[in-house]
């Protein structure tokens, strides 16, 4: 292996590693999502939106709002970006086509030399009772590539000293 191809594969984005997640807020009966994160598209600098599977948006790169949806129902968003496959794995996939004696179209090019990453983001619509006009962030549930954080402050006594961030 040489040194570019060590390169290579330290440049391939890795989404579990990254701070990227789907922003959503409900508002007016409408939901509001928004991939956010240093998300790009390297094939044609679009996010493909999926809606229960079916694509909704071949450019959510800017955000979607999703004016059909139900209160009650559950919907799965799934944001889809395509990242270049490095210079060597191209080189071999090159390679093995060239002893199958196989070529590839532009239109085939997405399939061969870039690999799809996925953010996806299970949403429950609150029944419209519990729905406002000021805006609803749903609750969001633990997946393996997700991290948060639980803070919460014990003070043992009624009154406590106000403590410096920088303490």
């Amino acid at each position: 292996m040489n040194s570019n191809d060590e390169k290579d594969e330290k440049d391939v984005a890795n989404p579990l590693n990254d701070e990227d997640y789907i922003d959503s807020t409900i508002i007016d009966n409408s939901i509001n999502l928004k991939l956010r994160g240093n998300v790009k598209d390297n094939f044609s600098g679009k996010i493909e939106l999926y809606k229960d599977d079916k694509l909704i948006s071949k450019d959510a790169s800017n955000g979607f709002k999703d004016l059909e949806i139900k209160s009650g129902e559950t919907y799965s968003y799934k944001f889809v970006v395509y990242h270049r496959l490095s210079d060597s794995e191209i080189k071999e996939i090159n390679s093995e086509l060239s002893n199958r004696g196989q070529t590839i179209g532009f239109a085939d090019a997405k399939s061969y030399y870039y690999r799809p990453y996925e953010y996806i983001k299970v949403i429950k619509i609150p029944e419209s009772d519990k729905m406002s006009t000021s805006g609803y962030t749903p609750p969001v549930d633990y997946y393996p590539n997700q991290v948060g954080v639980n803070y919460r402050t014990f003070i043992p006594t009624k009154y406590a000293p106000a403590a410096s961030i920088i303490s």
